[in-house]
């Protein structure tokens, strides 16, 4: 399963959900949780991107997004409409399962996990 949460240091309510995603990864890594983040910044905010990780001991590979931002959203989803923070939950099987625009909850990421993880996996046709 893949938490995959797309969030830019310019962004009030990524910065404030942060912890929450931080968390639940933590929570449920041994459970197989891949936490997956992207930084929407442009990569000239490389350093304040990198000072931000630090600050909240993110010690894993993560990403920035490249390339065309139209591009980037319709390959995350075509009806994302490119609001930050954008989180989305992908099964064992790699088909998204949950997706959600704007802030998120730790309490709402538990329950979206617990219930992927109660759910059978249906093979991808």
């Amino acid at each position: 399963m893949v938490l995959l949460n797309v969030w830019a240091t310019w962004c009030l309510p990524c910065r404030e959900e942060f912890p929450d995603i931080l968390r639940i990864g933590r929570a449920y890594r041994e459970r197989g949780l891949r936490l997956v983040l992207v930084s929407g910044d442009f990569d000239t905010e490389l350093p304040a991107i990198h000072r931000f990780l630090a600050s909240h001991e993110v010690d894993f590979l993560t990403y920035i997004k490249q390339g065309d931002d139209m591009h980037f959203i319709d390959g995350i989803d075509p009806r994302w409409s490119g609001a930050l923070p954008a989180t989305a939950l992908y099964d064992g099987g790699g088909r998204r399962i949950k997706f959600h625009e704007g802030k998120v909850s730790y309490d709402t990421l538990h329950t979206w996990i617990e219930s992927a993880l109660a759910a059978p996996l249906v093979p991808s046709p």
